[in-house]
Order: C-alpha cells, then sequence, then structure tokens
C-alpha cells in the first residue's frame, strides 16, 4: 500500500514538472513573445 501511493506519488510530480516545462516553452515559443522580443531588440 505505502510503496503503491509512493508511486502514484512520484507519477504525479513527474506530471507536474512536464506540465510546467510544457508551459514555460510554450510562453517562451509563442509568436507574440517572439514579436514582442523582436521589437523590445530594436
Amino acid at each position: 500500500m505505502i510503496l503503491q501511493s509512493l508511486h502514484l506519488r512520484t507519477i504525479s510530480l513527474k506530471l507536474k514538472l512536464l506540465l510546467l516545462f510544457a508551459l514555460s516553452y510554450l510562453s517562451l515559443h509563442s509568436p507574440l513573445n517572439f514579436k514582442y522580443s523582436l521589437n523590445h531588440s530594436k
């Protein structure tokens, strides 16, 4: 029982990390942010 709950916890942690990574990746590579960085560099 304890091992199973621990396994589920690690899975949820991995999912949260994956979600965080996906969100940061999307925010970095979104076209809006790209245009903003282009305008900001000038």
